[in-house]
């Protein structure tokens, strides 16, 4: 029982830190795009 608490709270924080990581890039690219955008 333990170790399947452990394990699934092992695979909470890898999606958490995927999720992150995808809104991160999301950011990038939208705040790349806006700059292009702007700077034409």
């Amino acid at each position: 029982m333990k170790d399947d608490y452990h394990r699934g709270n092992l695979e909470n924080k890898i999606s958490m830190v995927l999720f992150w990581i995808y809104l991160f890039a999301v950011a990038i690219i939208l705040t790349r795009g806006l700059i292009l955008f702007v700077s034409k």
